[in-house]
């Protein structure tokens, strides 16, 4: 609240006032009277000062005199020194004595009276003192201004120095950095000046000149301090910069604008709307503190968000004013937000929902999915009561694509109940619900919640005659055991079950056994319920028995059913089981799994897989890792692994044959290095003559070890791995996956995990409501196919590598195959989701639900100001009700090398509500917060102002963090858009057409803050990993997204893999370079080929140089080992001894070095490296050699021979060779 006083001396007095908000008051006073009021008088009171030039400063809020009154304690009368008058007052008294008590006070005067200030006192003593009492500078008006105030130490004794700015102006940020300020307190010897930097920020400057003390402090238990001015004169920019139209949009009237700026730097550009517009138009991006260098350009675009211009209910557009301002300079330009003749604005709807039942399984001809009238569903008796089990699968479209996370609801009733399931539609656009309960007449309806769109209702009935006979807990376990331990099963069991060396044998009891009745153990991975195993068992006097090999290491829950041919099922309970034998699941040589292979959009192949030894071979390891597509997807492409011994060339033999006859032999020779894998590609064709191969076989040997598979492909619609139709697809495809808490998936071989696993379900008799489910059907895929950061496709093949070649080397012959399968199942589980994923192929083909609007500012702010605001414009016709999530991103820039900040914390606030914060970090990059969308305010019509804040905290104001663009990306239920059109219709399809503005994609981003080295200062030849961390802002994921690696503009490497949509977790991507000498540009490209739609393409690539030193040093180890690498001189600043205080290091060669003593203990004294190293550059003369760590020997003093054992030395010059040679000791 500012309040303006009349200049007239009578006004003096006290003034009640009132301060309205919205129904509240408050009331107060202001006191008026006629002297001035001074503050901010330095120095403070009892100070004791280094300097005895003092330097007398304060301020008033009116042009008053200034007046200094001082007295030694050895005088009786004060001395009256006077300055110049004015609003800020400064007077320097020079030359008063060292050693003395002072006393003084200061005055000012207006027209209208006197003010004195309280009596202070100070000493006079030694130590670090401003070299100047004032300080005059010139800058211009932009960020980070950099000057150097200069301090000396006066005392004959060293002292420890601070320095600090009184700052008393808000839109000039100033502070000391570095070397004495509050970044680094340092130390200055007697008689020593050392310059300090001093940053000045003037973006904001709205004065011409500033004055401002500035203090340094004596660090110690004197507190001895000193004071001087500092005036800054701000240089008066040339600004010049204009603002056009680019673009313009007959039917959205949305329009594009440039600003160029032919002047000096703007620091603070802004862009808003005239009368005539304000409130009916927004900016993309809103700009209200950019900084805009000379020369360069700005677009952003401005958009009709209400109907206006209306007459009689019909709305043409409005014509106004954009205006651009910076540093005092306004420019416009006419803006004509109207419809072209014959056309007027209508509000076009963005999106075409349907929901309709899947036409796929209406014609299938099973009764159990989507059941209609005239089809009786299945039943099954449980407990003497008859239950059904029904599948409804529907689709979600919007304009025409299949739509991800739609909310759809099935509503199921009969004639005494009725209950809603609630569910998500997947990435197929099906929405898949699992309905089971009574035998009944029953009727249901889906709706699409969010839109109010529904289907037509549908009837169906129970078939009365039952398909199986369902018995829960009539098999009772009686043990789980491993080789070394056995658990006794009772009913009352409810431990887990630990195995941890193979093999497995599971023991259960039946009362009764049925004739032909058979059994099986099932087993359920616990992180993953699409992933089973399925083993065989034997009845004998009815006791039931399993063994296998093929469980693979982790939690497992298991269980037993059998099937008799009278139709009668038996189930027993769950056990829970832990197996620890990492090595199990590989000693399972021969086993059957099913492996997806693409095909269509609609249509996928299933290959059913025998798998079988020949033989095998303790010299050669042989073993079928990966089936993958090639050729566009015509071609099965099956890759093999061998692993060898030893060195050797061996005999390839290839055959692979097919009911009809051979489809081809090979053999060759190969060549094995020992204990590397070897890769082997067999492909066969997926038809022959355009028709599916429909089994083929094929056997690959090296050596003596030999390989067998048996192929059965099946095509069908890719929905049928998710749906179970029933009695047609078998008792282990479906039914079960009903009657036990977990549904029945897609089965799929990840190392050796094949089959189903079924749970107990028990159905209490007269079950008067139906029970409540719903299957989210591509769980499997979206489980699967979620890479992690070390599955990623380009990492795989040195992952493999690595394990090998460190494992198989430390073990014998008898473990290679274990170790195979170990390696190898690394590669099943990166395959294993791979294929799933392409199989399925839906990629970019499906929609998600709503529609996404991105709100964003093109803002720079200095985060060294405490707090800052930047406004984003929310626009009509968006309600709170239409958002579903809302998405903050926030990004910040380092424009000092990282080193020169210290963490501090940053709050950030939406609406004065905080939705995230940086703690105790030094922010640079992207940040993603993920908010609650109420927090937002929304417009009935127009647009509703949001202000998104920066609260940083314990920050140097020298330093600046840069707050760069900010955006607000909403995920709305729907959305609708003015258009200029002739009609209702047509606006709906024009908007149609542009609906691919709205849609959810992608935003792939990388930021060079985030491009990290293992070592910055390599070394030619070293293996440098290069480490990038990758962001997707967009509000949809991706698959096989492409990243390259780049040295100097050259592609080094890539990989592909999976990228979760925003607030998900970051992929960080990995490369090993093997570096050379040299600068290198390292560049890290996401999407290179914009083969993926995405939002925004300007933030897919960034670069980070690195430079690569040629080898400085050579050495020679005595009875140790060392390793040395390349440091920065600013590594050596903790170790540096006192009497290494102010000599610059920037020059330093650095080297850290870890030795290992390899000799015996007390057996010599000889163990010891010499490292040489090349002075380049450096004074070979009178260059330092200075060593800090632990471990080594005592050194003696500097020599000019080379070193000798007996002689000990600390280092040695070669004047020639211009090298320096240093000896560490170690033993």
């Amino acid at each position: 609240l500012n309040i303006t006083v009349p200049d007239d001396c009578n006004n003096t007095g006290t003034y009640p006032f009132k301060v309205f908000a919205d129904s509240k008051s408050v009331t107060a006073e202001l006191k008026v009277v006629a002297e001035p009021i001074i503050s901010k008088l330095t120095p403070p009171d009892s100070a004791i000062l280094s300097s005895n030039d003092v330097l007398f400063s304060w301020r008033t809020p009116v042009n008053s005199t200034t007046e200094v009154y001082i007295k030694a304690e050895n005088e009786s009368n004060f001395t009256q020194v006077i300055g110049d008058s004015g609003f800020i007052h400064a007077v320097t008294i020079c030359d008063l004595t060292r050693n003395t008590n002072y006393e003084w006070y200061a005055r000012s005067c207006s027209a209208c009276g006197c003010a004195v200030s309280d009596t202070r006192t100070f000493y006079i003593d030694n130590g670090i003192v401003f070299t100047k009492d004032r300080y005059d500078f010139t800058v211009e008006r932009d960020y980070d201004q950099r000057v150097s105030i200069t301090v000396k130490n006066m005392d004959s004794e060293p002292h420890d120095l601070l320095v600090q700015a009184m700052n008393p102006y808000e839109d000039l940020i100033v502070g000391f950095v570095g070397n004495g300020s509050v970044d680094e307190i340092i130390s200055l010897a007697p008689g020593e000046t050392k310059d300090i930097e001093f940053v000045i920020h003037a973006q904001d400057a709205m004065l011409r000149e500033y004055e401002f003390p500035v203090n340094l402090t004596n660090i110690g238990a004197e507190n001895i301090t000193d004071f001087a001015v500092v005036h800054v004169n701000i240089r008066v920019p040339n600004i010049d910069f204009d603002i056009v139209e680019v673009d313009s949009d007959p039917v959205t009237l949305v329009k594009t604008f440039r600003i160029t700026n032919y002047g000096d730097t703007i620091t603070d550009l802004k862009v808003f709307a005239g009368n005539e517009l304000k409130d009916k138009i927004i900016f993309e991006p809103s700009i209200d503190h950019g900084r805009l260098g000379s020369g360069r350009s700005v677009d952003f675009k401005a958009k009709l968000v209400v109907k206006a211009g209306c007459v009689d209910g019909d709305c043409y557009g409005v014509n106004g004013t954009i205006f651009a301002q910076g540093t005092g300079k306004m420019v416009n330009v006419s803006a004509n937000f109207t419809c072209e003749e014959g056309k007027k604005l209508f509000i076009g709807n963005v999106a075409n929902y349907s929901l309709s039942f899947c036409k796929v399984y209406d014609e299938d001809d099973s009764p159990n999915t989507n059941p209609m009238s005239g089809e009786e569903v299945e039943s099954y008796l449980v407990n003497d009561t008859k239950m059904f089990a029904a599948q409804v699968i529907l689709d979600v479209h919007k304009n025409g694509k299949p739509v991800y996370g739609a909310n759809v609801s099935l509503r199921v009733w009969n004639s005494s109940s009725e209950m809603v399931l609630d569910g998500i539609s997947d990435k197929l656009g099906k929405a898949l619900f699992s309905i089971v309960g009574p035998s009944d007449n029953y009727s249901y309806k889906a709706i699409l919640s969010d839109y109010g769109i529904e289907t037509g209702t549908r009837n169906f009935s129970v078939n009365e005659t039952v398909l199986y006979e369902i018995i829960p807990h009539n098999i009772r376990w009686v043990s789980i055991s491993d080789s070394n331990t056995t658990y006794n099963i009772t009913e009352d069991f409810n431990e887990s079950v630990i195995l941890d060396n193979s093999p497995f044998v599971f023991r259960a009891e039946k009362d009764v056994v049925e004739q032909n009745e058979s059994a099986y153990l099932i087993l359920q991975w616990d992180i993953d319920r699409f992933k089973h195993i399925l083993v065989s068992g034997t009845i004998e006097n009815g006791t039931l028995l399993f063994e296998t090999n093929s469980i693979p290491k982790g939690n497992w829950t298991a269980g037993i059913i059998t099937i008799s041919d009278t139709n009668k099922v038996s189930i027993s309970k769950r056990i829970n089981i832990t197996n620890k034998d990492e090595f199990a699941i590989y000693k399972q040589l021969n086993y059957s799994f099913l492996n997806p292979f693409p095909f269509n959009e609609t249509h996928m192949i299933t290959l059913k897989i025998d798998h079988s030894f020949l033989s095998t071979s303790n010299e050669t390891i042989l073993d079928l890792y990966d089936i993958g597509p090639e050729a566009n997807n015509s071609v099965y492409k099956f890759t093999y692994a061998v692993i060898s011994n030893e060195t050797k060339d061996t005999v390839l033999e290839i055959k692979v044959n097919s009911p009809n006859g051979t489809l081809y032999n090979y053999t060759s020779n190969i060549s094995l290095e020992a204990l590397e894998p070897e890769f082997i590609n067999v492909t066969v064709p997926v038809f022959i003559n355009g028709s599916l191969i429909e089994e083929f076989n094929i056997t690959v040997s090296v050596g003596a070890s030999q390989v067998f598979i048996t192929v059965d492909p099946a095509k069908h619609y890719i929905y049928d791995n998710f749906i179970w139709v029933g009695s047609d697809r078998g008792i282990f495809e479906g039914l079960f996956g009903f009657f036990y808490e977990h549904p029945l998936g897609v089965s799929i071989k990840c190392g050796a995990e094949t089959g189903l696993f079924l749970s107990g379900f028990t159905a209490t008799k007269n079950v008067a409501v139906i029970i409540k489910r719903m299957d989210f059907g591509m769980s499997a895929m979206d489980t699967i196919y979620e890479l992690t950061e070390g599955e990623w496709e380009g990492t795989a093949q040195r992952i493999v590598t690595y394990v090998v070649k460190i494992d198989l080397l430390s073990k014998g012959l008898t473990e290679v195959a274990e170790i195979f399968g170990q390696v190898m199942g690394v590669y099943n589980v990166i395959n294993c989701a791979k294929n799933m994923w392409e199989a399925l192929e839906v990629g970019e083909l499906f929609e998600l639900t709503g529609q996404l609007i991105a709100y964003y500012t093109r803002n720079r702010y200095c985060n060294n100001r405490p707090y800052v605001e930047s406004t984003v414009d929310i626009s009509s016709p968006i309600k709170e009700e239409d958002v579903k999530a809302a998405h903050l991103i926030t990004n910040y820039e380092l424009p000092w090398k990282r080193s020169s900040y210290r963490p501090h914390d940053v709050h950030i606030k939406i609406n004065g509500r905080e939705v995230g914060n940086i703690t105790n970090t030094i922010p640079e990059g992207p940040y993603i917060f993920t908010f609650d969308p109420s927090l937002l305010n929304y417009p009935l019509i127009g647009v509703a102002k949001n202000v998104i804040a920066l609260d940083t905290r314990h920050m140097n104001g020298g330093h600046y963090v840069v707050s760069g663009d900010m955006k607000i990306l909403l995920e709305l239920k729907n959305t609708s858009m003015i258009v200029c059109a002739s009609n209702q219709s047509e606006a709906d399809e024009l908007i149609k057409q542009r609906s691919d503005s709205f849609s959810h994609k992608p935003d792939f981003a990388v930021h060079p803050a985030h491009i990290e080295f293992s070592n910055n200062y390599p070394i030619e030849g070293e293996e440098v990993n290069i480490t990038a961390k990758i962001y997707n802002f967009g509000t949809k994921e991706a698959s096989k997204v492409l990243v390259q690696f780049l040295d100097n503009g050259v592609e080094i490497g890539r990989m592909v893999g999976y990228m979760s949509k925003i607030g998900h977790e970051d992929i960080f991507v990995n490369y090993s370079w093997k570096c050379t000498q040299g600068w290198h540009n390292i560049t890290v490209k996401i999407n290179p080929d914009r083969t993926i739609s995405e939002l925004d393409y300007t933030n897919n690539e960034a670069s980070k140089d690195i430079f690569v030193y040629g080898a400085p040093y050579t050495k020679i180890d005595v009875g140790v080992t060392s390793n040395i690498t390349l440091a920065s001189p600013s590594d050596l600043v903790p170790y540096l001894p006192p009497e290494y205080a102010g000599t610059d290091i920037s020059d330093s060669i650095v080297l850290n070095v870890n030795i290992t003593d390899n000799t015996p203990d007390n057996l010599t004294d000889d163990a010891y490296t010499d490292i040489t190293i090349k002075a380049g550059e450096l004074d070979i003369e009178t260059c330092k050699v200075f060593k800090t760590g632990i471990g080594f020997l005592p050194e003696v003093d500097d020599v000019t021979t080379r070193p000798t054992v007996s002689g000990d030395p600390a280092f040695s010059r070669d004047l020639v060779n211009k090298t320096v040679t240093v000896r560490l000791y170690v033993g």
